[in-house]
């Protein structure tokens, strides 16, 4: 995690960290949420909605934010506001996804 932090936090790391994130979730305790590692990736994660242009990414955030309970309400608010300016970009399965993580 240190070296995305590093190289500079964009898309692609932010989806590799997401993959490992939802792969190993039920691994992870409530001590390992409050690590700073883990605050420092919400939060750059939070910073970085805009510049996120893929479809997976954001289905992957929203569940990572569902999965993870980050009640973090700027972040929700953001990716709420991301998704309608990007709206074009989601098939219809995608939305249901994101919607479904929403409602959670």
């Amino acid at each position: 995690m240190d070296q995305i932090f590093t190289e500079g936090f964009d898309e692609k790391y932010a989806n590799m960290a997401l993959d490992v994130f939802l792969r190993d979730y039920a691994q992870f305790e409530a001590k390992d949420l409050d690590n700073d590692t883990f605050k420092k990736f919400v939060r750059d994660l939070g910073l970085n909605l805009i510049t996120f242009s893929e479809e997976k990414s954001f289905v992957k955030t929203v569940r990572f934010l569902d999965w993870f309970v980050v009640d973090d309400a700027d972040i929700w608010v953001n990716m709420e506001l991301y998704i309608f300016k990007k709206e074009n970009i989601f098939s219809a399965e995608s939305l249901v996804a994101i919607s479904s993580h929403f409602a959670s």
